[in-house]
């Protein structure tokens, strides 16, 4: 692992240098993003290997802004995909933090291709809230009074219990299937639950707490004292909320396929967590700072440059009508 490397520029207003400590390491990355990064850095090499196979390869030439060109400007690639981007900036990360090298046109080129790169339009798969409080519903309540729960009908609470959980307080995948059941309180007046996701499992780092009532909170609270003992069956508690039909923590892929394919087929559109966040996004009986907060969005971030705009849409939507029935509605005592 190589050192910390400080590096010094001018402030021009203060005229005074300050100093900032640069990570040059790979284990300051999530090994997720490493493999991405790594795996992007593999196919340059692949790249250049086919095109040029006499040439040797050496790193300061690999990153150099001819190879760039002729790879970018060929047929590698298909021009206006989000392809690119992720090869230029996973290439200029690790030119960057593992060789030091400096390849500001790298950098250039992934920031201009991000802007004329054609996004997927994915707003048809959103679906209007009811729809899944109703599914969550029908898998809660499918069992009728008086029976016991066995595995199937727990793990039909369980599913209701995440969708239901995903839909009040829109947490990102990781932090759902990290809950644990003493981060699910009763509250004060005993007619909600308050789920506290604490700092240790956030990517924003702090602490949040959503508060579950009325049928949200009713569906989790019987999955905690009716499902989960029977998906338990007398096995050790791990202590995480969520359990597999074998009383394991409930992996994240789990999670991806009870949202995508479960509720998928039952809703006719895949959903995922950021679909719950965008739903999240878009309520206009929050305010926008606290849903930032909620949701964990810095000022810089692009969902959040994605999503306010609409939220802020449908705000003025919401306005502009107001206004028209007020300027038709007849002065009163006309």
């Amino acid at each position: 692992m190589r050192p910390w490397k400080p590096i010094c520029w001018a402030i021009p207003e203060r005229g005074k240098p300050r100093y900032q400590r640069r990570p040059l390491a790979t284990g300051l990355w999530k090994p997720a993003t490493a493999c991405l990064y790594l795996h992007q850095t593999l196919r340059l090499i692949a790249i250049v290997r086919e095109r040029m196979p006499t040439v040797p390869i050496r790193i300061p030439d690999l990153f150099s802004q001819d190879v760039a060109t002729d790879i970018l400007t060929s047929d590698v690639f298909r021009p206006g995909s989000m392809t690119r981007v992720i090869f230029c900036r996973a290439n200029h990360m690790v030119a960057w933090r593992i060789f030091d090298l400096q390849a500001p046109w790298l950098e250039h080129a992934y920031k201009n291709m991000r802007r004329e790169a054609c996004r997927r339009d994915h707003s048809a798969r959103v679906l209007p809230r009811p729809v899944y409080e109703q599914i969550a519903s029908d898998l809660a309540f499918a069992l009728p009074d008086g029976y016991d729960h066995d595995v199937h009908s727990a793990i039909s609470y369980r599913d209701a219990a995440i969708i239901t959980c995903s839909l009040e307080l829109a947490p990102r995948g990781h932090e759902i299937v990290s809950l644990r059941v003493e981060d699910v309180l009763p509250t004060p007046d005993a007619d909600g639950l308050t789920v506290f996701i604490p700092a240790s499992i956030r990517k924003a780092g702090s602490p949040v707490r959503g508060l579950l009532v009325g049928e949200a909170a009713r569906i989790v609270g019987q999955y905690m004292h009716k499902a989960r003992p029977v998906l338990l069956n007398g096995r050790a508690d791990p202590g995480t909320l969520w359990l597999n039909h074998r009383a394991g923590p409930l992996s994240q892929e789990s999670l991806r396929r009870i949202l995508r394919l479960k509720l998928g087929k039952l809703c006719g559109a895949p959903c995922s967590s950021n679909i719950m966040r965008s739903l999240m996004a878009s309520r206009t009986d929050i305010r926008e700072e606290h849903l930032g907060r909620r949701l964990g969005h810095s000022g810089h971030s692009p969902l959040a440059y994605d999503l306010y705009p609409v939220r802020d849409m449908s705000v003025a939507h919401g306005y502009n009508q107001a206004m028209l029935r007020r300027n038709n509605d007849p002065p009163a005592g006309a």
